[in-house]
């Protein structure tokens, strides 16, 4: 069964990212801008949540872990985007394979899961076919010390970390309950992005924003069902497994990102060519590979 949430996860993650590229090429050229909006939905929503609930109390430390874990699903961006400004986006995005290397590693420290044998070769192929699949040349360059990777290391370490913090209190707590409070602090993490963006900025750009309001609300909707379903494989088993199975996305890009260009391109167009597909296609293998070692042996 967590199979089933945690490759939904990915999935989800794509789609949303096929319409941030819709919304910034077309739309709207502040990303921070619909991030802090659909924080603050996903804050009310985990509201709701909370109220439905009877507002239980978990114990202090647990709800600061939450609280951590929204506020890092939100500012994992800023040091993203300082790197997106200083390189291309096809050297940058590759470095996201760091998550489930640092997400293995602090689970094997503060909450002692392990990998099996098997699952650690899936593990290794999986991370180096996500690199090799998201990167157009790969090369020593990328992994080259330079600030855009120290921003990204910073960037998936805040993310590795929250997938720790909801793991450590998931496991045991209500899932609901969980995932209101990690909610909450998804608006609190906003109200502190929009303390670096500067509210001009925000109320300049939230006038297109809030033109295309039903695009933003259902690319805010598909993040919090990618949400719900990235907690509730991690209620179900390790963070590690979670986040290596997190590392298929580049397969979903690939296979969303062709039907788009095939048959929507004036929506999304993406590079289609012989050469890249033959690559992709091989790559792809892989990552199907490694996925069934950490599952099903």
């Amino acid at each position: 069964m967590w199979i089933i949430f945690a490759t939904l996860t990915p999935f989800l993650y794509t789609v949303i990212n096929l319409i941030d590229k819709y919304i910034l090429d077309k739309k709207i050229k502040d990303p921070t801008a619909a991030t802090i909006f659909g924080s603050y939905v996903s804050g009310g929503i985990g509201i709701v949540i909370l109220a439905f609930k009877g507002f239980p109390i978990f114990e202090t430390q647990q709800i600061l872990y939450l609280f951590i874990a929204g506020i890092l699903l939100v500012l994992y961006l800023l040091p993203y985007y300082s790197a997106l400004k200083l390189d291309d986006a096809s050297r940058i995005v590759p470095l996201f394979q760091f998550i489930p290397v640092i997400v293995f590693l602090f689970s094997w420290i503060f909450l002692h899961e392990t990998l099996t044998a098997i699952q650690f070769i899936g593990f290794i192929i999986i991370v180096l076919s996500g690199f090799i699949l998201s990167s157009n040349k790969v090369n020593l360059e990328m992994v080259k010390p330079r600030p855009v990777l120290f921003f990204m290391l910073l960037s998936s370490s805040m993310y590795a970390t929250m997938l720790i913090l909801i793991r450590s209190v998931i496991r045991t707590e209500d899932f609901w309950v969980t995932m209101g409070y990690q909610m909450v602090g998804s608006a609190l993490g906003a109200t502190i992005l929009l303390l670096f963006v500067g509210m001009r900025r925000f109320t300049k750009a939230t006038k297109n924003l809030f033109s295309i309001i039903s695009i933003v609300t259902v690319n805010n909707v598909v993040a919090i069902v990618a949400q719900l379903s990235e907690g509730y494989a991690l209620s179900l088993v390790t963070a590690s497994l979670v986040s290596i199975v997190g590392g298929i996305q580049p397969l979903f890009l690939i296979l969303l990102g062709y039907g788009l260009t095939r048959f929507f391109p004036h929506i999304i167009k993406e590079d289609v060519s012989t050469k890249t597909l033959q690559k992709k296609i091989g790559v792809m293998f892989f990552l199907l590979v490694g996925l069934y070692l950490i599952y099903y042996l």
